[in-house]
């Protein structure tokens, strides 16, 4: 090898030319597109509803863990004869409605909230309810609530009592919750931030709302009630009254969701405009 062709290759393996060089991160950053004012709009326009999304799937992945355990414990070890085992079930489906109910309105409204910076009621109020739909199951784990002094029938009746309790809690702020949402929609209709013609369906949906909310309170109301009259004994009545009058009630509020569904299908689909109306207007949507 000549001097001149292994001068050529220590240039080659030590200054590599320019196209070759390795770049550093920070200049590929520097490279990168800069995020200007419509970028960050963009983000903007969708931040809210990631927000609702993102946090209830989360909560629910939680929620849904705890009731694995909780039917784990109710099958693995059974606590009371029959009559009182069937009462802890229908505690657990009441749960497991109530954590639907409160899954199911985000999922079938929340891609159209109107963009805005999450607050912290916001952030709060779903995290309440998250807590609360936790506390339903936990309470049936008796490996976890009950003690050794305590006897069966008497844990079984504290239980329900104490699920009444956490009802009604978890109804007040699913009530509020679905307040907030609303108030969310109501702002983008007087601020004008929905179009012409999507701004009747939005207001369809607020009416919803607006029941959906009243009809929380309601339940909260009755779950309270219920506690109450249970704890105090003013009334004599056997455990599974109220716990299965909620439980309906919240079964009921998650079949009230598909008529929301029903809502926002017949607007799309009305919507949209016949296929050969569009090909006539735009010949290049034929398919090849």
């Amino acid at each position: 090898m000549t001097r001149r062709a292994g001068t050529h290759m220590f240039n080659i393996i030590f200054h590599p030319p320019a196209e070759h060089r390795y770049i550093h991160s920070s200049e590929m950053r520097s490279l990168d597109a800069q995020i200007d004012r419509t970028e960050l709009r963009e983000r903007y326009k969708t931040y809210l509803v990631g927000h609702y999304l993102s946090l209830h799937v989360t909560v629910v992945s939680v929620v849904l863990a705890a009731a694995g355990l909780a039917a784990a414990s109710l099958v693995a070890q059974p606590i009371g004869r029959d009559h009182q085992l069937w009462i802890l079930w229908v505690l657990w489906l009441g749960s497991l409605a109530a954590t639907a109910v409160a899954y199911g309105g985000p999922m079938v409204g929340a891609f159209a909230l109107p963009a805005a910076i999450p607050s912290i009621a916001d952030l709060l109020l779903p995290l309440l309810v998250g807590i609360s739909e936790f506390l339903l199951f936990t309470i049936l784990i008796s490996q976890v609530t009950r003690t050794e002094i305590n006897v069966i029938g008497t844990w079984i009746d504290q239980t329900a009592k104490s699920w009444l309790v956490i009802a009604s809690i978890f109804c007040l702020v699913a009530s509020l919750s679905v307040f907030r949402a609303r108030h969310h929609y109501a702002m983008g209709v007087h601020e004008k931030i929905y179009s012409q013609e999507v701004a009747e369906i939005i207001q369809q949906y607020i009416k919803h709302l607006t029941f959906d909310a009243y009809a929380a309170g309601g339940i909260a109301a009755i779950a309270a009630i219920g506690a109450g009259v249970t704890i105090s004994d003013a009334v004599t009545l056997p455990t599974w009254v109220f716990p299965v009058i909620i439980t309906v009630l919240l079964l009921i509020g998650l079949c009230a969701h598909t008529a929301v569904v029903r809502m926002w299908q017949e607007h799309f689909s009305n919507g949209q405009p016949a296929l050969e109306e569009r090909l006539a207007v735009n010949p290049s949507e034929t398919k090849e």
